[in-house]
């Protein structure tokens, strides 16, 4: 178990590392509330998300939020607060990752861990069934969730069946009649397949399934890199760099390059 001081220097030689790739990083703090976000922080927490102020603080470490908490409740009093995170991958994906934050004298909440992206407040879920003797190391790992949604073919169908001239409507029904269909599905059919939705969800079955195992190699300490963790590691970069490649095609905002955490190589 390294000591204090021992992660105080790990925690910056991270952050700096961290930040210096910040402006390549996709996931913020999201702007607002939507109500499939909403829905999705329901999953987390019967408690509703809020925006929670981050701030300098001599005592947050990042990488090691909990000790950080830990050590200013021992000068400033109050609480742990333990919850989630929520990031966004803007029309992508949300992330939740597990995260402690200080709970002062009052009773407000503040995070006091540094951010990469020097972000300035989180969205936070708080889980308010972990006790304050918690062990971090033990907490739940990361969930995903695919903000991005297909074309609905049905809303095309009615659409442009409704922007089409008499003649046009004929032409178009006569094909339909002729395949055994109605219009609706015949029109259906002309909206190409859209393979984002399953290019998504594969990266975050990469991700989940990289990430479990991984924590199953231990909580501190070098981890070596086994065949498997390869073959994760692998996996999951295979699989970014096509979410990344139909992206970058679509012109949405991606990363120069696939992002994994490095403590996770």
């Amino acid at each position: 178990m390294p000591s204090l001081d021992e992660i105080r220097t790990m925690s910056a030689d991270m952050l700096s590392r961290e930040r210096a790739a910040a402006p390549d990083r996709l996931e913020t703090t999201p702007v607002s509330l939507s109500e499939a976000l909403v829905t999705f922080c329901s999953t987390l927490s019967p408690e509703k998300p809020e925006f929670v102020q981050v701030i300098d603080d001599p005592y947050g470490l990042y990488g090691w939020c909990c000790d950080g908490v830990s050590e200013k409740i021992k000068v400033d009093g109050g609480s742990h607060a333990f919850g989630w995170t929520i990031w966004e991958w803007p029309e992508v994906l949300w992330t939740a990752e597990f995260h402690d934050i200080w709970r002062n004298p009052d009773g407000n909440l503040i995070d006091i861990t540094p951010k990469p992206g020097r972000e300035t407040s989180i969205l936070f879920v708080a889980a308010p069934h972990f006790p304050q003797t918690f062990n971090f190391d033990d907490r739940p790992g990361n969930r995903r969730q695919r903000i991005y949604e297909a074309p609905d073919k049905v809303r095309f169908s009615a659409e442009t069946i409704s922007r089409m001239k008499p003649a046009q409507r004929q032409y178009e029904l006569r094909r339909a009649e002729k395949a055994g269909i109605s219009l609706e599905e015949w029109m259906g059919r002309k909206v190409p397949d859209d393979p984002l939705p399953d290019l998504i969800d594969a990266m975050i079955s990469a991700c989940n399934e990289h990430e479990h195992y991984f924590d199953t190699l231990g909580t501190s300490g070098m981890i070596r890199v086994d065949n498997k963790l390869h073959g994760l590691i692998k996996k999951r970069l295979e699989c970014q760099q096509a979410l990344y490649r139909e992206l970058v095609a679509r012109g949405f905002k991606t990363s120069r390059t696939p992002y994994i955490d490095p403590s996770h190589l």
